[in-house]
């Protein structure tokens, strides 16, 4: 049984790399649905963990993922938490999430900038969650259609082959 269970939850985990990345096929979700030039919400710089809205978006230093930014083919708006200046379009990914939960999770321990930074980013996730409809971009963990739960409760480096990506619109 032990043999059986660890077998089934190696072959979800390899599974995850074997499926089409959820950053892909969010990208091409965008691309075939949102209009080129659209603005589009972002939490943070994209990186590792952002669709590939250009070809050098999740490399390099911050600076050279800034310039990336400039090749997409939409305006990628990295926005502080403004209910004016809340575009039509978000893409969130968990891992900018998460960060800023585990984080809130030791207040004790945050600085007044981490402080900001957490409250800033779990008031635009709530704020979307409210007024915007989401549609949701991941790769389940499961083997033979046995569920294993989802890659939220893989450990951090784990997840990096399958990230939640949501894209966000406005609600009418």
């Amino acid at each position: 049984m032990v043999l059986a269970g660890t077998l089934l939850y190696t072959i979800a985990l390899d599974r995850l790399f074997v499926l089409p990345d959820p950053r892909d096929r969010a990208a091409r979700w965008i691309f075939a649905n949102i209009p080129k030039g659209s603005t589009i919400g972002v939490i943070e710089v994209p990186w590792f963990y952002s669709p590939p809205y250009a070809k050098d978006i999740g490399f390099g230093t911050l600076p050279q993922r800034e310039q990336a930014m400039k090749k997409a083919q939409y305006v990628l708006r990295p926005s502080e938490y403004r209910q004016h200046e809340f575009p039509h379009w978000w893409v969130v990914s968990d891992y900018e999430i998460e960060d800023a939960a585990r984080i809130g999770r030791t207040p004790f321990a945050l600085t007044e900038a981490n402080m900001r930074d957490y409250l800033r980013i779990m008031g635009i996730k709530a704020w979307l969650d409210e007024q915007y409809g989401a549609r949701t971009f991941n790769s389940p963990l499961r083997a033979l259609g046995i569920p294993f739960g989802d890659t939220q409760s893989l450990p951090h480096d784990m997840r990096y082959p399958a990230p939640t990506i949501w894209i966000y619109e406005r609600k009418p």
